[in-house]
């Protein structure tokens, strides 16, 4: 049996192995308004600076189409 998490933000279960965890909140807030579902967002630091930041948790398989946009510049 996998292991799923559930968040105590979403309420929503995840399976932590198919999931992205973006920090850049640009990025998330694009995926969010292209329709990517939210999963967890926790807070974390940056291992470089250990300046706190936030975590976004969203479906891996979901957000591929949004990821290769995003690298393409073509996500906004």
């Amino acid at each position: 049996m996998k292991e799923m998490i559930l968040s105590s933000t979403t309420g929503k279960y995840y399976d932590p192995s198919e999931v992205v965890r973006i920090i850049n909140c640009k990025q998330s807030a694009a995926y969010m308004s292209h329709g990517a579902e939210l999963l967890d967002i926790y807070p974390g630091k940056d291992f470089r600076t250990d300046e706190p930041l936030l975590v976004y948790i969203f479906n891996r398989k979901d957000t591929t189409e949004l990821y290769d946009l995003w690298c393409k510049h073509m996500l906004k």
